[in-house]
């Protein structure tokens, strides 16, 4: 599902909202978040805000129901992680840890500030689609979209640094009580995918004021 061809064309997510606005009502209230019933790239774009403001809440409606996040390969050869992917709860718990700014645990500092940045082609024809297990989900189509990503986690005196990674993210079409109509969700979320592209982490343990990361690798950390 890689579209190398497209990388020139890439729109940075941060730099959505001065265009995002162009075309409204200009004494409407705006939103913070955009509708999940809208285009496909309103996840992508609640993803940055949810996570750069620790807000659980928000980041907790993005999931499916039947939410799978899969570690890299690389994540599984240094045995941060098993080779299992993680269900919704726990991908929530995780989240829960990292956003909490009074979170304790030995040997790993509360986060103090999440600093992300997405990239990606914007529009919905940019969304590859999918077709999942029919007999579980009969007749739907889910939709997937190559992320690059920059984080920055900042815990106490470290400083946890992911630099032009890659993510893919797969949504569906859900109905969830308290909407009025069915929104979109990230169902599947596989991380690290373009590890060819930019530079490697470092999964090795080290120590001092930074140290190379990834989105999985930050998840592992921050498990209960």
């Amino acid at each position: 599902m890689r579209n190398t061809w497209l990388l020139p064309v890439l729109v940075m997510l941060v730099a959505a909202p001065m265009f995002s606005c162009s075309h409204d009502d200009p004494v409407a209230p705006k939103s913070r978040y955009k509708p999940l019933t809208g285009p496909r790239d309103n996840v992508l774009f609640n993803l940055q805000k949810a996570y750069t403001e620790r807000n659980l809440d928000r980041y907790s409606e993005l999931l499916d129901n039947d939410f799978l996040f899969y570690f890299s390969q690389r994540a599984i050869d240094a045995g941060i992680v098993d080779d299992r992917p993680w269900d919704r709860m726990e991908e929530i718990n995780a989240s829960k840890n990292m956003f909490n700014p009074n979170f304790s645990k030995p040997d790993v500092s509360p986060v103090s500030k999440i600093e992300l940045a997405l990239a990606y082609t914007a529009g919905d024809d940019k969304w590859t689609p999918i077709t999942p297990d029919q007999v579980r989900y009969p007749g739907e189509t889910w939709y997937g979209k190559d992320v690059r990503y920059n984080l920055t986690v900042t815990a106490g005196d470290q400083q946890y640094i992911g630099r032009d990674l890659e993510a893919l993210f797969v949504v569906r079409e859900a109905t969830v009580r308290g909407y009025g109509d069915s929104i979109w969700r990230i169902v599947v979320w596989r991380d690290d995918v373009g590890t060819a592209l930019g530079v490697s982490p470092d999964y090795r343990p080290r120590t001092g004021p930074s140290e190379e990361t990834s989105w999985g690798k930050m998840k592992a950390l921050y498990a209960p």
